[in-house]
């Protein structure tokens, strides 16, 4: 799928982040060169979290916060926030001692599901409505310094 290039960047961290989920779902093979115990995974992907993508939800979240004048993004975007609060929480649940399967399981779907939501839903419309000026927006995200 072709993307507005202001969104690529967007689209290759949700790969990265993919590959994570992915890494916690308990019904997936190991990565070879990836943490395999249920210890070293919760440890990797509060890491993940913690250096790259508590900064995109941050991202995302001023994206959406400057199309909010869109009604038709509206109810997409309260979605999205709602979903990046709660998957922050299960995120920093990972530093807690009682790290389950099922804990980095549960984390695992959602955060495939929350990607896939944006891929397909989200990312779609806001390029069928963005300005270029918006567009211009949305890739400094990416590059404040720009």
């Amino acid at each position: 799928m072709k993307r507005h290039p202001s969104i690529i960047p967007f689209s290759h961290e949700h790969h990265q982040n993919l590959i994570l989920a992915q890494l916690l779902k308990s019904n997936v093979r190991d990565y070879k060169g990836m943490p395999s115990s249920l210890s070293d995974k919760a440890a990797y992907a509060l890491k993940c979290f913690e250096e790259g993508i508590r900064s995109h939800f941050e991202a995302e979240e001023s994206m959406l916060e400057y199309l909010s004048h869109y009604t038709e993004l509206k109810p997409i975007a309260a979605e999205i926030l709602s979903e990046h609060e709660e998957l922050s929480n299960q995120f920093l649940s990972l530093r807690e001692p009682s790290i389950t399967v099922e804990k980095l399981n549960t984390l695992g779907h959602a955060l495939y599901n929350h990607i896939r939501k944006e891929d397909r839903i989200l990312f779609p419309l806001i390029e069928s409505l963005c300005t270029d000026e918006e567009f211009q927006y949305i890739a400094a995200l990416h590059h404040p310094n720009d």
